[in-house]
């Protein structure tokens, strides 16, 4: 069995997006916002910021961390959610790639 170095499963976001599609873009983008709402939280408990609440700051490091990765998974998988109802492929891949050089040209 050969080894899946992908970072996750491309094709299956694509076709559970294809099979959730109830949600209007409005309320797709307000989903992102509660999902990016809450990875805030989190990222916040993680680094023990005074602002947030004392239960999570308090708990330890590595909940708070997996809760992080938890939260980003969540937020990325809301936007191709929203991506892959709205745009093809081709738009998406030419998009991303656009913003990965830009994003690279600044570091």
């Amino acid at each position: 069995m050969e080894k899946n170095t992908n970072i996750f499963d491309i094709e299956k976001a694509k076709r559970l997006s294809k099979k959730d599609n109830k949600l209007s873009i409005e309320l797709k983008v307000l989903k992102i916002n509660e999902e990016v709402g809450e990875l805030t939280q989190a990222a916040l408990a993680y680094v023990k910021a005074p602002n947030c609440s004392s239960s999570k700051r308090n708990r330890s490091d590595k909940t708070n961390r997996e809760e992080v990765l938890e939260e980003g998974c969540d937020v990325i998988n809301s936007t191709m959610n929203l991506l892959f109802n709205v745009f093809t492929d081709k738009e998406i891949a030419e998009m991303f790639n656009k913003k990965l050089q830009k994003w690279a040209g600044k570091i």
